[in-house]
This record gives C-alpha cells, structure tokens and sequence, in this order.
C-alpha cells in the first residue's frame, strides 16, 4: 500500500482519514500556523469523551506552542482541575460520568475562572445560552467547525 501525507482541516476530515485503511508509512499533517513561543507555558484542558477528536485537538495544539492536558469525561476533568491550574479549558457538553453542563457548574460554584470554550454537536440556540450562562465563552458546533478555527481562537483568548 502506498501512504501519502494529508492536510487535515476540519474533524470532518480526520474522522474520514481515521476510516480508512491503515497507513503506517507516513503520518497526517494538520495544518497549524509555526510555533509561537509567547504559548510556552500556556496550558489547555481538553476535555472530550471522543477519543480521536480529543487526540487531533492535542496533537494540534501542541505544535501551536501549547502543553495540552486530556480527560475523557467530566469527572476526570474536574479531577485534573483540582490538581493544576489550566489557562484554558476545551469542554465538549454530552460525556459519560459527569457532562459538560455540570462541568461549568461546578467551575461556577468554585469560583474558578479559566475561559472555557465549548465544542459540541449540540446546536440548539438554548443550549448554546445555557452554556454562555454558566461561563462558556464561546461556543463551537464541532461537525461545523475547521480545527484551524479552534486554534485561532484559542490564540486570541491566550495571546
């Protein structure tokens, strides 16, 4: 079989490349702008029950310049929370254990302010005011959303 490099530039696309046969002679290239060294030390919360989305955030992320921490469901999460200080944190809102709406509660009743962007295939505009209400500082539809948008914005709420 013959593996050739692929640019990634949405979920979309790392979940059909994911799909196909395996390919271990070359790894994907997701597309990210050169590393900048002002995100040295800059730390993101990834927490997201699916694990290749979750996978592909960090992996990107940590060729932007950031360090990048996973937790495959709400409670882990709130776990790792408790244990380090994050300047970010990525939060998808339908996980097993504990979901991502308790999440924000419970960052709400401990006072923590970290910025939290939500991503999640959830796209009704109450959930999308529930999240906001609750400190959700912007709100990603993931099946809508390039990953390159996602580090973007994580850029500017960062930089």
């Amino acid at each position: 079989m013959i593996c050739t490099s692929v640019i990634l530039h949405s979920v979309t696309d790392f979940y059909y490349l994911i799909q196909q046969a395996p390919c271990t002679t070359t790894a994907p290239v997701i597309q990210s702008p050169p590393l900048r060294l002002h995100f040295v030390n800059k730390k993101i919360l990834i927490i997201e029950d699916e694990k290749t989305l979750a996978r592909a955030l960090e992996l990107t992320l940590t060729h932007a310049g950031f360090e990048t921490r996973l937790a495959y469901n709400g409670e882990d999460g709130v776990k790792l929370l408790g244990q380090e200080p994050f300047d970010l944190i990525l939060l998808d809102l339908i996980m097993p254990k504990m979901d991502g709406f308790t999440v924000l509660t419970i960052l709400k009743e401990k006072k923590i302010k970290t910025p939290v962007l939500v991503l999640s295939n959830l796209s009704q505009q109450n959930d999308i005011k529930h999240a906001e209400k609750f400190g959700a500082k912007e709100f990603f539809i993931k099946s809508n959303t390039p990953i390159a948008t996602i580090v973007d914005r994580v850029r500017r709420l960062l930089k």
